[in-house]
């Protein structure tokens, strides 16, 4: 995996390989992709630091189960897989690849209406614009202690300016470029959805 530093072009043409013309969604590509939105974080500043930790431990869980499965070639043939094998929750390591997939699923809903959100944000502060994602997405999965925590740590986020002079491009660019990201990820985002739906998987 590359370990070169963020770029909205990379992790954009990362996710545009994702999804193929009949809607299925390689699961090597999501990681690969994952990985490349992951070095977004650091750019959060220390406090986001645990946030890059914990998704990278989940890419490896979701790697493992691709080297070790043909069954894990898509997200929709490694959730049927594991529905039909009754292995979605089990009580060894490592976790099923669906409830490994759902946490990333949810922080990726948390990424893609803050990247919008920073798009139309009139204020240099980004506190408000994070939380306000964040109370739409993972507030609703996470207990009191960590939503309390997640509301002190906004306030340590970089100013817009700040975020964008590290992105290495004009304001206007980067607007662009977010623009293009949310878009090819939200079909992503909105079938896996779909998939956990039909699967009755939201609360693994």
């Amino acid at each position: 995996m590359s370990s070169e530093r963020f770029s909205l072009s990379r992790v954009t043409a990362a996710f545009g390989r994702v999804r193929s013309a009949d809607g299925a969604l390689d699961l090597r590509e999501f990681t690969l992709a994952y990985w490349e939105l992951n070095k977004f974080f650091p750019l959060l500043g220390r406090l986001m630091a645990f946030v890059a930790s914990d998704v990278s431990e989940k890419i490896g869980v979701l790697r493992h189960h691709l080297d070790a499965s043909e069954s894990y070639e898509t997200i929709q043939s490694m959730v049927k897989y594991e529905v039909d094998n009754n292995l979605v929750v089990r009580t060894t390591k490592p976790p099923s690849g669906s409830k490994t997939l759902l946490r990333l699923h949810r922080a990726l809903d948390f990424i893609i209406q803050f990247f919008d959100k920073v798009v139309v944000c009139e204020t240099e502060s980004l506190s408000k614009t994070a939380l306000d994602a964040y109370s739409n997405t993972l507030a609703k999965f996470h207990p009191w202690v960590i939503r309390k925590a997640v509301q002190v740590a906004v306030y340590m986020l970089p100013y817009r300016k700040e975020l964008i002079a590290q992105l290495g491009e004009t304001e206007g660019i980067v607007e662009s470029e977010l623009r293009v990201l949310s878009d090819v990820m939200k079909p992503i985002y909105e079938e896996t959805q779909r998939l956990y739906t039909e699967y009755n998987l939201h609360e693994i």
